[in-house]
């Protein structure tokens, strides 16, 4: 189970993740993929994941699987930290909702990595359509702001077809596994998501669920 751990002092309209979603036990799914909280048990694929080359544009995270353990075991309390599976139960990925301040109503999408294996099947669109429905449903979030790498104009792209919005960038420069870049700030606020965002996202799903008839899960339609 996921220990959710304070960061100092907070105030009431800064309730946690957890106090919202439950610790552990909270899922939800589309017609392609669900997400479930992390727990331990997840720390050797995890690790395998952050040490891949898929990992190259996310900061540098656990080394060792203790490491990954802890990590894990000791989230804040305003993040949730998702295992994106397959409805078949196979794991094809993570992503996190970060820097969640129920006060200002905003939040952070972010840890977005996919399995190089799973990159084709929707499992993509499919992890944002529920982390958005998460953030400006259950949360009742406001606005999503994110920060992405410059030199990974292919993902800076891709948010912007499902919805995000390039507001910024950042004057100085951060180290990551892929090398050194400035960030692109983006930001998709619950207006833009229910005029654009969502039937650009509801709409590719329905197309990959038309493609994925003929099989029980996205997952083996790659096979």
């Amino acid at each position: 189970m996921l220990t959710w751990v304070p960061e100092g002092e907070k105030s009431a309209a800064a309730l946690s993740i957890a106090a919202l979603i439950g610790n552990g036990d909270w899922v939800a799914e589309n017609t392609i993929a669900r997400l479930r909280l992390i727990t331990t048990a997840d720390a050797q694929t995890m690790l395998t994941w952050r040490m891949s080359d898929r990992a190259g544009f996310l900061h540098r995270g656990a080394q060792n699987l203790q490491d990954q353990m802890n990590w894990i075991s000791t989230r804040n309390r305003n993040e949730a930290n998702f295992i994106v599976e397959c409805l078949c139960g196979e794991q094809v990925g993570t992503i996190s909702l970060i820097k969640v301040d129920l006060g200002s109503a905003s939040g952070e999408p972010a840890r977005f990595l996919i399995d190089r294996k799973f990159s084709r099947g929707g499992f993509a669109v499919a992890a944002i359509e529920i982390l958005y429905r998460l953030a400006f449903g259950v949360l009742e979030l406001t606005r999503l702001d994110g920060t992405i790498a410059e030199t990974n104009m292919r993902m800076v792209r891709w948010q912007e077809h499902f919805g995000m919005e390039i507001v910024g960038a950042s004057d100085f420069f951060e180290d990551l596994p892929a090398g050194e870049s400035r960030m692109v700030f983006v930001s998709l606020t619950k207006s833009r998501y229910a005029d654009v965002a969502s039937k650009i996202i509801n709409a590719h799903l329905e197309m990959q669920a038309a493609l994925m008839e003929r099989w029980d899960c996205a997952c083996s339609s790659l096979e």
